[in-house]
């Protein structure tokens, strides 16, 4: 394959790497029986590939993290609420979240994050808005 050609095929995979250099940013979540853990495997048609994933609805507050820690079932971003035009659910995903492929524990981020959202504990993600509904997380954890 010539040099040139690599490069674009290279190009072509990062481009279709959702989320890649997506800025995110911390939000701060009070899990709870109130909110809604989503857990599940679908298909991404255009790899013909197996996504796993885990949403979860919450609830939104009407101040940032570093005022008043979320309430049961809230988020919200660390310096602000989240915003009336912004979702209240948030996706964990392996087309989005490749970490998940290297990680050595005995439990998965996906587990994971349904245990914190329906558990009575605060907990920290990093996500950032796809513009499609959801807040895509990067990242578990502060």
């Amino acid at each position: 394959m010539k040099p040139l050609a690599l490069f674009a095929v290279l190009g072509l995979a990062l481009a279709a790497s959702p989320g890649l250099g997506q800025q995110s940013y911390p939000l701060a979540c009070h899990g709870s029986a109130k909110m809604v853990a989503l857990s599940g495997v679908s298909v991404n048609a255009t790899t013909n590939t197996s996504v796993q994933f885990v949403t979860v609805h919450f609830h939104k507050t009407s101040t940032g993290a570093l005022k008043r820690t979320p309430p049961p079932g809230a988020c919200s971003w660390l310096d602000r609420p989240v915003a009336k035009t912004e979702p209240a659910q948030m996706t964990l995903s392996s087309e989005t979240y490749p970490a998940h492929k290297e990680t050595r524990v005995a439990i998965s981020p996906f587990t994971t994050l349904a245990t914190w959202a329906t558990s009575d504990q605060v907990f920290y993600v990093h996500a950032y808005n796809n513009g499609n509904g959801t807040l895509v997380v990067t990242k578990l954890g502060r």
